[in-house]
């Protein structure tokens, strides 16, 4: 029994080999060169061969079939050159049409001992700029370029101090602030005898349509007051409770109340908010809702320093949008209010999460790709839908493959740790910037040449369009948070000495324009104030507080020249935040005006008055004030 196993075994193994074999047939009904090399016979016809004619019509269809794959990639190519992007367009950064055409009908095809062999005629990317002498095309923006360099040139580390920035050096210290428990009761029953009447929540819904919902369209209006007019007790409405705990947070000219009297009422607000959204967060119906809700609390959690506390909200807010998401794109319904609203929530949720990540000392969230597209309602201010497409140009930007590689070394920078770029990256930075400068829409573009400060002073006095004056804001916040990245390069050696401080040189120079443009840009916002209403005072005092994180940086270099300039620029922010929030000396208890408070020993001592802050009407900006003189 046991032989016969391996006699079986044997003539398997051999059969196996037989069938193995490969032959290669120059010419057809000959024998193979590598049976005649190997002193071979070729397998006969039972083993497989295919006969001299059918051989011939086999490799006929391959023809056949390398052909077809040439025209479907002659019509692939065709196709990617009309749906290039407009700026690519624009800026001559693809081949010209006859030089592929060229290119391709000039391939050859052939074959070679039974193998199919392209030859291209192109031996080096040499080949490829002949046809095309600008080197535009290869840039970052474009769709095959999309990488930073992966080590093709020298790398150059970057390093300000190890607090990192503002909202870092805040992390630092309002975990310390969240520690006791506090009875809310009182504040319940002293709120609902002084703060739910009708008459005042219908102040603060108009106030909130009248001014906050031009900026972002959190709510359909329409919508909104039909269900709101039938509420019996409108602060048992989530939405209700949470929009009048936004509007007492948030500065606007038409909340006749002192920062004591909005303060109180923002805690007694977001206390009602807070008790309906615990009851429902894992309710499946109310999804939405929450997230609105999430979002509109940030203000209040912001002003009065429980992020901690806010980043769990948030944690449920973006699991809950991911799986909304998944399932507007599984049914394909990505139309209708409710997809409106989420896809501009979605937006809203992320810029927060990133923010949140620097004060919990958190890797950098992932963008999500693609983005809700957002869209406008038929009813909405044309305001409102302009103010949406600068933000569908941010989403834009920010997704770019490039620019994300970018702000992943910015978060670390910001969070005091050590960043890495390659010189060929900070090279091409400025030609990237402006690259990215032109896909701006047209109706928005403000000045053509952002690095020319006189022009771009120029063009914001003539401006008179709030909304160009805020997409060029944003644009500028970005240039000066990346050159700020690179203010300090780490030493390596006495070779590398001149290039980091030419580096360092020019970092410092864009990074003070950019600072001074956008302390100029904020000031003419303001000015236009009587005739865009008050949602300018709200884009400034959102962008202000990322201009002084930048500018704590700067105020922690090592260059006094960098120092100097910066604690400049940050007493002007101070002043200019002061103003925005209404926050009065008048306002503030004279106990606490007395106390002089040194961050820094807030940030190491185990014993912290956790009180100190929430005494202040305006807790953040009592803090803000405290970090700040550290580098003044």
């Amino acid at each position: 029994m046991e032989s016969h196993i391996i006699l079986a075994f044997i003539n398997t193994t051999i059969e196996c080999r037989r069938k193995r074999r490969k032959c290669v047939r120059v010419v057809p009904g000959q024998s193979c060169l590598r049976c005649q090399k190997m002193d071979k016979v070729c397998p006969c016809k039972e083993d497989n061969v295919i006969e001299p004619d059918n051989e011939l019509n086999y490799l006929k269809q391959q023809v056949s079939e390398l052909n077809q794959a040439i025209q479907k990639m002659e019509h692939e190519l065709k196709t990617l050159g009309t749906k290039s992007p407009l700026y690519i367009k624009n800026n001559a950064m693809t081949l010209p049409r006859s030089a592929i055409d060229n290119l391709l009908y000039n391939w050859k095809v052939k074959i070679n001992n039974g193998c199919f062999t392209i030859e291209t005629g192109i031996k080096s990317i040499g080949d490829l700029l002949s046809q095309q002498p600008s080197l535009r095309y290869l840039s970052p923006l474009g769709n095959y370029a999309t990488r930073l360099p992966d080590g093709s040139s020298a790398l150059i580390h970057f390093k300000l101090q190890d607090h990192g920035g503002l909202f870092s050096l805040a992390g630092k210290i309002i975990p310390k602030l969240s520690t006791k428990k506090r009875s809310d009761e009182h504040k319940l029953l002293l709120g609902h005898v002084m703060f739910s009447s009708r008459r005042l929540i219908d102040k603060l819904v108009d106030i909130y349509f009248n001014c906050h919902n031009i900026y972002f369209g959190w709510l359909y209006e329409s919508s909104f007051r039909k269900r709101y007019s039938q509420l019996k007790e409108p602060l048992d409405d989530l939405i209700c409770a949470s929009l009048c705990c936004y509007v007492c947070a948030t500065p606007c000219d038409h909340l006749d109340f002192n920062a004591y009297q909005r303060r109180d009422m923002c805690d007694y607000f977001y206390l009602k908010a807070k008790e309906k959204l615990l009851d429902q967060f894992d309710d499946p119906d109310k999804r939405l809702e929450n997230v609105i809700a999430i979002n509109m609390l940030f203000s209040y959690m912001h002003m009065t320093l429980k992020l901690i506390e806010y980043d769990a909200y948030m944690t449920i807010a973006t699991q809950i949008c991911y799986d909304l998401q998944s399932e507007y794109e599984a049914a394909k319904a990505q139309t209708g209010i409710d997809y409106a609203l989420f896809a501009r929530h979605f937006t809203q949720m992320f810029c927060v999460r990133l923010t949140l990540d620097c004060i919990a000392n958190k890797p950098r969230s992932r963008m999500p790709s693609p983005m809700p597209k957002m869209d406008t309602f038929p009813c909405e201010p044309k305001e409102t839908g302009e103010y949406l497409q600068v933000l569908k140009w941010l989403n834009e930007v920010y997704s770019n493959p490039v620019m994300d590689k970018l702000e992943e070394q910015v978060h670390l920078v910001f969070l005091g740790s050590t960043c890495t770029l390659s010189f060929d990256t900070i090279f091409k930075l400025d030609q990237f910037l402006t690259d990215f400068r032109k896909t701006i829409p047209k109706e928005l573009q403000l000045c053509d040449d952002f690095f020319n400060e006189a022009k771009c002073r120029q063009a914001l006095d003539q401006s008179k369009d709030s909304v160009a004056i805020f997409a060029f804001l944003h644009f500028i916040l970005l240039i000066d948070t990346i050159y700020v990245m690179i203010l300090q390069p780490v030493p390596t050696n006495d070779e590398n000495d001149i290039l980091l401080q030419q580096i360092q040189q020019i970092a410092l120079e864009r990074s003070s324009q950019m600072s001074r443009l956008m302390l100029y840009g904020m000031r003419r916002l303001c000015q236009l104030k009587s005739t865009s209403r008050c949602q300018v005072v709200m884009i400034s005092a959102m962008i202000i507080l990322y201009l002084i994180d930048l500018l704590v940086l700067q105020c922690s270099s090592t260059v006094e020249a960098v120092v100097i300039e910066g604690q400049q620029r940050l007493q002007e922010c101070l002043v200019v935040i002061n103003t925005i929030r209404g926050v009065r000396r008048e306002d503030t208890l004279p106990q606490l005006l007395d106390v002089k408070r040194d961050i820094r020993d807030f940030i190491h001592s185990r014993k912290v008055d956790i009180d100190y802050y929430d005494r202040f009407p305006d807790p953040w900006c009592a803090l803000l004030h405290d970090i700040s003189h550290c580098f003044l």
